[in-house]
């Protein structure tokens, strides 16, 4: 199966965010389900929207859509202080493939209903309590049409991309791909010829693509890799030599980065300098599934967050400021999966649905670990003392042009998580480690705050 009609309700919920951890807020949408967090995408700073349907994760049978009645639509506007939340009159057995947010009332969504095998592209222009759908006559045809991705550079110019289906009188499938120029009223399908014939069995991916100016990507779950230079109106297809194309992230028109999980745990991050025509594995080390890969704008550092179980964890949040050669696990505990930043201080993520948790919505908590995301080197005086250490090491911060929220992370050579401190409104302090339990060997130290970062080895003997 692919990785996949009553009015909209309003379920009259907020939620409240709570701290988790010093990376991220959290926040629990009140409403009846737990469902799972399928698509972000974020306007600004300010608004966000998210799709969630309910699945059944067991760690045995995989990551799978339990086709609930209900499928949910969260937004903000107020940059994460709340989030309101509708359900998406989709069907009996409703699943939303992916969002995209033009502004805080207006947003597209792609969704189908299992029940009757029907897809729908649908428009909100009232914050999600109501929707229309679109294209009537795009997407209809049975045993093929599935719509994969909708995209809006602005509120007039869209596009929308579905599986190969064919065109009568033609029977031989290529993409089913949109384009629309005013506001979704009219679309015209790409021509055959625009695009490379698809592999036999090829199909594309829910919420598999990656949008920077004009430029556009989908991936496909053979690994294949459609690149539009020009919203949509010219194609180039490249072989990517991954298992597939999952979750896709470009900083420009040349640095991306691509997750997947399909084709085994031991190769699912990749990146590509060149636009997409190649690509490299960087995955981090160790056996777990991926549930978010994302370019920090700004910084071209890589985001990814991880979990050794679908179920139940743990889970991991871990960074590359080297393009992937390296990484830094930065935080333990939450699961921001689908993570999308518009800049190194906004970003927003969600569950992936588990069994430890309810529902949960993410907002980037921005200081003091913007600092790490920027890319900008921290100017501060700090001393590290006795290092060599054996039992206990102490960090001493001097005094600081202002009084600021700090975090301090200790990771091994391996980018582990070895320890942790956050510091709140000082301008200077004095933090100790205990190094008793850790093994020895050569650990870094990073010292941030909402202006920057640096960097100190300590070497632990024992």
């Amino acid at each position: 199966m692919k990785h996949l009609l009553l009015p909209a309700l309003l379920l009259f919920a907020l939620s409240v965010a709570v701290p988790c951890h010093a990376q991220w807020l959290t926040f629990t949408p009140n409403i009846p389900d737990t469902v799972g967090i399928a698509t972000t995408h974020v306007v600004d700073q300010n608004i966000a929207w998210a799709g969630a349907n309910q699945y059944v994760a067991d760690n045995a049978a995989g990551y799978n859509p339990a086709f609930s009645p209900r499928a949910y639509v969260f937004r903000t506007t107020n940059g994460g202080q709340s989030w309101s939340a509708d359900t998406v009159p989709l069907g009996a057995a409703p699943f939303i493939a992916n969002i995209c947010g033009i502004d805080g009332q207006t947003a597209w969504l792609t969704g189908y209903d299992f029940a009757i095998l029907y897809m729908q592209l649908l428009q909100t222009t009232d914050g999600g309590k109501t929707w229309t759908e679109k294209l009537l006559d795009g997407f209809k045809i049975p045993g093929w049409s599935y719509i994969n991705n909708v995209y809006f550079w602005d509120a007039q110019n869209g596009i929308v991309c579905g599986d190969p289906a064919p065109l009568d009188p033609d029977t031989v499938p290529f993409y089913e791909i949109y384009r629309t120029s005013d506001g979704g009223q009219n679309w015209t399908r790409v021509p055959k010829s625009a695009l490379a014939a698809p592999l036999p069995g090829d199909f594309g991916l829910g919420n598999c693509y990656a949008a920077v100016g004009d430029h556009f990507w989908f991936g496909t779950v053979q690994g294949m890799l459609y690149h539009s230079p020009d919203r949509g109106a010219t194609w180039q297809t490249y072989t990517t030599g991954m298992p597939s194309t999952g979750i896709l992230s470009f900083a420009d028109s040349l640095n991306g980065i691509c997750g997947n999980n399909l084709g085994g745990r031991e190769s699912i991050v990749w990146r590509t300098v060149d636009g997409g025509k190649t690509w490299k594995d960087v995955s981090p080390a160790g056996d777990y599934n991926l549930s978010s890969a994302a370019i920090i704008p700004g910084s071209r550092y890589f985001l990814v967050t991880t979990m050794d179980s679908i179920a139940d964890g743990p889970f991991r949040t871990l960074i590359s400021k080297d393009g992937g050669n390296t990484w830094q696990q930065i935080a333990e505990g939450e699961n921001p999966g689908w993570a999308y930043f518009v800049s190194p201080t906004a970003g927003y993520a969600g569950d992936w649905q588990t069994t430890v948790s309810k529902t949960r919505l993410y907002r980037y908590n921005g200081d003091p670990l913007s600092g790490v995301f920027s890319g900008n080197t921290l100017d501060a005086a700090v001393t590290v003392s006795p290092n060599p250490a054996n039992d206990v090491v102490q960090i001493n911060l001097s005094r600081y042009a202002e009084s600021t929220d700090w975090l301090i992370l200790l990771n091994d050579a391996a980018g582990r998580l070895a320890g942790q401190r956050r510091v709140q409104g000082v301008d200077a302090w004095k933090e100790r480690f205990d190094l008793q339990s850790l093994p020895a060997g050569v650990y870094t130290l990073t010292i941030s705050n909402s202006k920057g970062s640096l960097s100190r080895q300590i070497q632990i003997v024992h």
